[in-house]
Protein backbone atom coordinates (compact mmCIF):
# COMPACT_ATOMS: atom_id res chain seq x y z
CA UNK A 1 0.00 0.00 0.00
CA UNK A 2 1.57 3.02 -1.27
CA UNK A 3 0.41 6.49 0.59
CA UNK A 4 1.56 8.19 -3.10
CA UNK A 5 -1.43 6.02 -4.59
CA UNK A 6 -3.94 8.41 -3.46
CA UNK A 7 -5.37 10.08 -6.06
CA UNK A 8 -5.20 14.21 -5.96
CA UNK A 9 -8.36 14.87 -6.55
CA UNK A 10 -11.42 12.29 -6.54
CA UNK A 11 -14.92 12.49 -8.20
CA UNK A 12 -18.13 13.36 -6.36
CA UNK A 13 -19.40 10.43 -5.04
CA UNK A 14 -15.82 8.13 -4.27
CA UNK A 15 -13.65 7.71 -1.69
CA UNK A 16 -10.25 6.96 -1.46
CA UNK A 17 -9.81 3.12 0.48
CA UNK A 18 -6.00 3.65 2.77
CA UNK A 19 -6.11 -0.38 3.79
CA UNK A 20 -7.01 -1.37 0.10
CA UNK A 21 -5.39 1.28 -1.82
CA UNK A 22 -8.72 1.71 -4.13
CA UNK A 23 -11.00 4.45 -4.93
CA UNK A 24 -14.61 3.10 -4.47
CA UNK A 25 -18.10 4.23 -4.39
CA UNK A 26 -19.02 6.15 -1.30
CA UNK A 27 -22.19 3.49 -1.26
CA UNK A 28 -18.84 1.16 -0.19
CA UNK A 29 -18.15 3.51 2.82
CA UNK A 30 -19.87 3.25 6.19
CA UNK A 31 -21.01 7.07 7.22
CA UNK A 32 -19.24 8.45 10.33
CA UNK A 33 -19.67 12.09 10.88
CA UNK A 34 -16.50 12.65 12.60
CA UNK A 35 -13.96 11.68 9.66
CA UNK A 36 -13.44 14.07 6.77
CA UNK A 37 -15.85 13.44 4.04
CA UNK A 38 -18.62 12.03 6.54
CA UNK A 39 -17.64 8.66 5.84
CA UNK A 40 -14.77 6.40 6.94
CA UNK A 41 -11.52 5.43 6.06
CA UNK A 42 -11.16 2.04 5.40
CA UNK A 43 -13.97 0.73 2.42
CA UNK A 44 -16.94 -1.44 4.11
CA UNK A 45 -14.93 -5.08 2.62
CA UNK A 46 -11.85 -4.19 4.60
CA UNK A 47 -13.53 -2.62 7.92
CA UNK A 48 -15.18 -6.74 7.54
CA UNK A 49 -12.39 -8.28 7.12
CA UNK A 50 -10.43 -6.52 9.63
CA UNK A 51 -13.31 -6.76 12.53
CA UNK A 52 -13.18 -10.59 11.66
CA UNK A 53 -9.23 -10.67 11.87
CA UNK A 54 -9.72 -8.54 15.35
CA UNK A 55 -12.45 -11.03 16.86
CA UNK A 56 -10.46 -14.16 15.74
CA UNK A 57 -7.12 -12.64 17.92
CA UNK A 58 -9.15 -11.54 20.72
CA UNK A 59 -11.60 -13.85 21.11
CA UNK A 60 -10.83 -14.38 25.33
CA UNK A 61 -11.32 -10.57 25.96
CA UNK A 62 -14.53 -10.49 24.39
CA UNK A 63 -15.97 -13.09 26.01
CA UNK A 64 -14.79 -11.90 29.31
CA UNK A 65 -16.33 -8.60 28.15
CA UNK A 66 -19.68 -10.03 27.30
CA UNK A 67 -19.87 -11.94 31.03
CA UNK A 68 -19.20 -8.66 32.67
CA UNK A 69 -21.81 -6.80 30.95
CA UNK A 70 -24.62 -9.70 31.19
CA UNK A 71 -23.55 -10.38 34.88
CA UNK A 72 -23.90 -5.93 35.25
CA UNK A 73 -27.51 -6.27 33.24
CA UNK A 74 -28.56 -9.75 35.30
CA UNK A 75 -27.64 -7.85 38.95
CA UNK A 76 -30.20 -4.92 37.96
CA UNK A 77 -32.58 -7.06 37.22
CA UNK A 78 -32.04 -8.95 40.39
CA UNK A 79 -31.90 -5.41 42.28
CA UNK A 80 -35.40 -4.56 40.22
CA UNK A 81 -37.17 -7.73 41.89
CA UNK A 82 -35.83 -7.60 45.28
CA UNK A 83 -32.63 -9.41 45.58
CA UNK A 84 -33.92 -12.30 47.59
CA UNK A 85 -36.14 -15.24 46.89
CA UNK A 86 -39.37 -14.45 47.64
CA UNK A 87 -40.44 -17.95 49.67
CA UNK A 88 -37.08 -18.58 52.05
CA UNK A 89 -35.65 -14.87 51.55
CA UNK A 90 -32.48 -16.11 50.51
CA UNK A 91 -30.25 -13.79 49.06
CA UNK A 92 -26.92 -15.59 47.46
CA UNK A 93 -27.37 -14.49 44.05
CA UNK A 94 -24.98 -17.37 42.48
CA UNK A 95 -29.01 -19.47 43.20
CA UNK A 96 -31.66 -17.16 42.47
CA UNK A 97 -33.65 -17.35 39.39
CA UNK A 98 -36.12 -15.21 37.34
CA UNK A 99 -39.54 -17.02 37.51
CA UNK A 100 -42.73 -15.81 35.88
CA UNK A 101 -45.29 -15.85 38.26
CA UNK A 102 -47.90 -17.15 35.83
CA UNK A 103 -45.43 -19.86 34.28
CA UNK A 104 -44.79 -19.54 30.60
CA UNK A 105 -41.10 -18.85 31.24
CA UNK A 106 -39.34 -21.70 28.98
CA UNK A 107 -41.70 -20.29 26.35
CA UNK A 108 -41.04 -16.59 26.44
CA UNK A 109 -37.55 -17.23 26.58
CA UNK A 110 -37.76 -19.12 23.38
CA UNK A 111 -39.40 -16.43 21.77
CA UNK A 112 -37.06 -13.80 22.99
CA UNK A 113 -34.17 -15.55 21.67
CA UNK A 114 -31.24 -15.50 24.52
CA UNK A 115 -31.15 -14.57 28.25
CA UNK A 116 -29.28 -11.13 27.53
CA UNK A 117 -32.36 -9.75 25.57
CA UNK A 118 -34.63 -11.51 27.80
CA UNK A 119 -33.41 -9.77 30.87
CA UNK A 120 -32.89 -6.13 29.21
CA UNK A 121 -36.48 -6.27 28.12
CA UNK A 122 -37.47 -6.66 31.68
CA UNK A 123 -35.29 -3.46 32.61
CA UNK A 124 -36.88 -1.76 29.92
CA UNK A 125 -40.62 -2.72 30.96
CA UNK A 126 -42.55 -0.35 33.73
CA UNK A 127 -41.59 -1.28 37.07
CA UNK A 128 -45.00 -2.11 37.96
CA UNK A 129 -45.64 -4.65 35.25
CA UNK A 130 -42.28 -6.35 35.84
CA UNK A 131 -42.89 -7.01 39.41
CA UNK A 132 -46.67 -8.34 38.77
CA UNK A 133 -45.19 -10.74 36.10
CA UNK A 134 -41.97 -12.03 37.29
CA UNK A 135 -40.41 -12.87 40.85
CA UNK A 136 -37.17 -14.07 42.57
CA UNK A 137 -36.97 -17.55 43.61
CA UNK A 138 -34.01 -19.65 44.77
CA UNK A 139 -33.37 -23.11 42.69
CA UNK A 140 -34.79 -24.95 45.26
CA UNK A 141 -38.06 -22.92 45.95
CA UNK A 142 -38.14 -22.25 41.63
CA UNK A 143 -38.25 -26.69 41.16
CA UNK A 144 -40.90 -26.90 44.55
CA UNK A 145 -43.13 -24.28 42.55
CA UNK A 146 -42.75 -26.26 39.46
CA UNK A 147 -43.00 -29.40 41.17
CA UNK A 148 -46.44 -28.11 43.16
CA UNK A 149 -48.03 -26.52 39.95
CA UNK A 150 -47.42 -29.53 37.79
CA UNK A 151 -45.32 -27.22 35.49
CA UNK A 152 -43.71 -29.86 33.21
CA UNK A 153 -40.63 -29.12 30.84
CA UNK A 154 -40.97 -26.22 28.52
CA UNK A 155 -44.57 -25.08 30.65
CA UNK A 156 -46.31 -28.81 29.60
CA UNK A 157 -47.90 -29.95 32.31
CA UNK A 158 -46.24 -32.94 34.11
CA UNK A 159 -47.78 -36.48 33.35
CA UNK A 160 -47.26 -38.96 36.22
Amino acid sequence: MDPMARPEKLEEGFRYCKRCDTTKSLSEFHRDKNESGGHKYTCKSCGRAYSLHYSRQHIGRQKENNKRVRDRVRAKVLSLLGDKCKHCGITDKRVLQIDHIDGGGAKELRAIGNTYKYLKLILQMPIFDALQKYQLLCANCNWIKKFENNEGVNGTPRTA
